[in-house]
């Protein structure tokens, strides 16, 4: 009987490897499981009863699985990676803003940086911005009417003020810079805009030049 089952197992292994319109975590994962159900049956019976052996095979199966998974799960996401990355060489209108180009792991999203070279910071406790600012902002808004997708315009401040003064600053920043970049002729509708606060520094706030680098906005687009 145990012979026969081992067999039954192996059949369902080779059938399950032939799913290729499965995810490799999918895959991954049941493949693990019989892989290890296989191992751990074997090493229980070796060592025990049949009841030793199913308890291996219980044990190995759930090993299996998470490892099968977590592997499977890693192809996946460079599989994907991999794919948006073909996507951007072959698209001509991303080549000129390559470099600021990245993938989001969480999401498998593709996205521009625009303030990558063009920063836009604040005075404290200010949303008035600058002429340096309005400069950079011009800039921005020329690459952005080459480059399709959706602008997010993150506004962010450091962590000297009150949590609640913090999130309605940066709110105020992230605004007014979106309406700098509709004032230049980028359409209203591609443009979300949300307030940080101090939630997510992009330096260090414990230096002066961190909190400074903080007092800013920074502009994202998820490319199409």
């Amino acid at each position: 009987m145990r012979k026969t089952c081992y067999i039954l197992v192996l059949v369902v292994s080779v059938s399950v490897s032939s799913c290729a319109s499965w995810s490799n975590q999918t895959n991954g994962a049941i493949i693990g499981s019989i892989g290890g159900a296989v191992v751990g049956a074997g090493i229980g019976s070796a060592l025990g009863d049949c009841y030793t052996g199913y308890l291996g095979a219980q044990l190995g199966s759930s090993i299996g699985t998470v490892v099968g998974s977590s592997i499977g799960a890693e192809e996946d996401a460079k599989k994907r990676r991999i794919a948006n990355e073909n996507h951007l060489e072959q698209n001509y209108q991303y080549q000129s803003v390559k470099s600021q180009v990245f993938i989001d792991e969480s999401n498998g999203k593709c996205y521009y940086r625009a303030t990558d070279d063009n920063v836009v910071m604040f005075n404290v406790r200010e949303s008035k911005l600058s002429e340096d600012s309005k400069r950079s902002l011009n800039a921005i808004a020329r690459k952005l009417k080459e480059i399709k997708g959706d602008i997010y315009v993150y506004g962010s401040t450091d962590n000297v003020e009150s949590r609640d003064y913090s999130k309605q600053l940066s709110e105020e920043r992230a605004r007014a810079a979106a309406g700098y970049l509709i004032a230049c002729g980028i359409d209203r509708n591609r443009v979300k805009v949300q307030g940080l606060g101090s939630d997510s520094p992009i330096a260090d706030n414990g230096t002066m030049s961190g909190r400074a680098m903080n007092r800013s906005v920074e502009i994202y687009v998820e490319l199409k």
